[in-house]
C-alpha cells in the first residue's frame, strides 16, 4: 500500500510477534501465559482489520490533505 504511514505496519507486526512466541518450542514460558498471549493477539488482529479498513483511513485524512 503506497503511501500509507507506518501505524498500520505496526498493527500487523504485533499479532505477528504473539504467533511467533506462541508457536517457539520450548519458550520457557508457561502455558497461562501462552494462553493469555493467544487471545491478547486475536483482540489485536481484530483491532488491526478494524481500523486498517479503507473507510476509517479516508475518515481521518493525513495532514495537509483537507483541502
Amino acid at each position: 500500500m503506497p503511501g500509507t504511514p507506518w501505524p498500520p505496519a505496526v498493527s500487523v507486526a504485533a499479532p505477528i510477534g504473539v504467533l511467533i512466541i506462541l508457536l517457539a518450542p520450548d519458550s520457557g514460558y508457561p502455558g497461562w501465559m501462552k494462553v493469555e498471549q493467544g487471545v491478547v493477539g486475536v483482540l489485536v488482529a481484530a483491532v488491526a482489520l478494524l481500523v486498517n479498513r479503507r473507510a476509517v483511513r479516508q475518515s481521518c485524512p493525513k495532514r495537509g490533505k483537507l483541502g
